[in-house]
């Protein structure tokens, strides 16, 4: 069996599997435990609650070990809307994770600290959501949505 142009060589490439040919023709192995799911066309489509803003911008994530020590870790914000936003940290953090996310504007001393949790993850980037029990964290919440939008250039928050 031979792959006829590089177009059908990418198509095998991307469906991994493997083809050995011993003389008695095509033996193809695939790899376990391989799901595929195909979207119908009559479904509807997924809705986000909130609207997301792409941003680059550092910011610091602050939590606490298993001993109860505060560690600080560099990261960088992704994108982020009015629940929450996406953080690329080289820390392990699980689900379900509080921590506290950390800007400090520019020409400014003064950092503004939002509590979040964790509530997805994909390698070391992380879906955190803004937790508002109360109207102080609230405020601070919106306040960080609207500098850090305002420090990629948008206009609108």
């Amino acid at each position: 069996m031979s792959i006829s142009n590089q177009q059908d060589a990418a198509c095998y490439r991307a469906m991994s599997f493997v083809i050995f040919d011993h003389g008695e023709g095509p033996h193809i192995i695939t790899p376990m435990a391989t799901a595929i799911s195909v979207q119908s066309p009559v479904g509807f489509a997924r809705k986000r609650r909130w609207e997301r803003h792409k941003i680059d911008v550092p910011i610091r994530l602050i939590f606490w070990n298993s001993l109860h020590t505060a560690k600080i870790v560099d990261a960088r914000g992704r994108d982020m809307s009015e629940g929450g936003m996406a953080v690329f940290a080289g820390v392990e953090l699980r689900i379900g994770d509080i921590v506290e996310i950390e800007f400090t504007p520019a020409y400014s001393g003064q950092p503004l600290r939002v509590r979040a949790e964790v509530r997805n993850r994909r390698g070391y980037s992380y879906g955190l959501e803004f937790l508002s029990d109360t109207s102080t964290e609230l405020s601070h919440a919106a306040r960080l949505r609207e500098l850090l939008i305002a420090s990629t250039g948008q206009n609108n928050a």
